[in-house]
């Protein structure tokens, strides 16, 4: 190889501490949203569960029923 021939130099990758430190941000706020969802439906299923106890209704479909077709 010629001395002036220019070598593409790799593009500079984060080092090994920011990438830790950004997967660390990442699963922080994953955890942050899953909390958030796991809230939301626990409630959910309450409200659902005092409902159907106060109106005396079914809110919930059985497990394997058929949808009617219209």
């Amino acid at each position: 190889m010629k001395r002036n021939e220019s070598i593409a130099k790799p593009m500079k990758e984060p080092n090994e501490s920011s990438k830790i430190k950004l997967l660390s941000k990442q699963v922080l706020e994953l955890q942050k949203a899953l909390e958030k969802a796991n809230l939301k439906i626990n409630g959910l299923e309450t409200l659902i569960q005092v409902s159907e106890e106060e109106l005396k209704i079914k809110i919930r479909k059985k497990h394997g029923a058929k949808q009617s077709k219209e």
